[in-house]
């Protein structure tokens, strides 16, 4: 009877023990799955912000592109004017000439 007593203390004592770690075990869980759910969160406002610089990124793309274009086209109408420019200086020294 001493035995099956002293027995059954030790399983209490285990159970017990064994239950401790559980519920520690648990917490633990619980709080990684937090920090998961944080990270997740983080995460997705990330995701959001990276896809809204590549949409702003997409536009002045195009804003730039359109520049260029603009740009090119200033330049050609520049050696336009330029070439108009020289010929009629030119008219006019051959006209102090004659």
């Amino acid at each position: 009877v001493m035995e099956i007593s002293s027995q059954k203390e030790r399983v209490e004592e285990e159970r017990d023990s064994l239950a401790s770690v559980t519920r520690t075990t648990r917490q633990e869980l619980d709080g990684v799955r937090l920090e998961l759910r944080k990270k997740d969160i983080e995460n997705s406002q990330l995701l959001s912000e990276t896809t809204d610089t590549k949409r702003q990124l997409a536009s002045s793309n195009r804003v730039l592109d359109s520049l260029t274009v603009a740009d090119q086209a200033t330049r050609s109408q520049l050696r336009e004017l330029d070439g108009r420019l020289r010929r009629t200086e030119q008219e006019r020294d051959e006209a102090k000439y004659q």
